[in-house]
């Protein structure tokens, strides 16, 4: 893997080198650190009953993964905006995520006492759900949701292959290791007790306000949609 340094201009070559160990650090601390710290938001969401902030900060751990791979093999990503699932099907068009492997059930989910199926195991689609509801409309509330506890574990499963050092982030918070620890099967360590199962949601659905509106649940579906395209932006999928 390697950047490409050809926008920064003809570099000498005593400071090529410099160059290229400043430029990696720069995309490590704006994508790798911060997709670690969305990661550990996502699992306080989904832990605490906040799913539509659980399914932004997992679609932003995600974003953040792909797009400094896409940088250190060479992409620019200026203009990729938030479409993760176009970046995933780029990197493995091109061989560059070959390592990640679909996400099958841990070992220990099925004796824990989840009363929940693992469901599909395929990472294509995983990133395709994150990606619809992880949305930018999500942050509005304009996007509705599935939720099933296994979309936590199985972003666990991702980072644990992608976003290698997730852990780190307790480096400098120990009181924040437990939001990574409880009911992670692929970062916990042996000492640590996972709470009770008490008051986890283990699945959720939700049909947000604005999609009933422009899909007929109320009628005058014309005049609502009238009012919300000149009034707010939404996403035209929803209807």
């Amino acid at each position: 893997m390697s950047l490409n340094l050809t926008d920064a201009g003809p570099l000498p070559d005593n400071i090529e080198e410099e160059v290229r160990e400043h430029l990696e650090d720069l995309v490590w601390e704006v994508f790798i650190d911060t997709a670690h710290e969305d990661y550990l938001s996502a699992r306080f969401m989904a832990l605490n009953g906040m799913q539509r902030h659980f399914y932004w900060c997992a679609m932003q751990t995600m974003e953040k993964y792909f797009k400094a791979y896409l940088l250190f093999n060479g992409y620019k990503v200026k203009d990729k905006g938030h479409k993760i699932i176009g970046m995933f099907d780029t990197l493995k068009r091109d061989g560059k995520i070959d390592f990640l492997n679909d996400l099958n059930v841990p070992e220990g989910f099925e004796s824990s006492g989840w009363s929940v199926e693992w469901g599909n195991v395929k990472l294509r689609d995983y990133v395709d759900k994150i990606n619809d509801y992880g949305s930018p409309s999500s942050r509005y509330d304009c996007v509705g949701y599935q939720y099933m506890v296994t979309d936590l574990f199985k972003l666990d499963c991702f980072v644990s292959q992608f976003g290698q050092g997730a852990d780190k982030i307790l480096a400098d918070n120990k009181e924040l290791k437990k939001y990574l620890y409880d009911f992670n099967y692929f970062y916990s360590t042996d000492d640590h007790e996972d709470p009770s199962l008490v008051g986890i949601s283990l699945a959720r659905g939700r049909v947000t306000k604005i999609e009933q509106l422009l899909n007929g649940l109320h009628g005058n579906t014309g005049i609502y949609k009238r009012w919300i395209s000149k009034n707010i932006q939404y996403d035209q999928r929803l209807i």
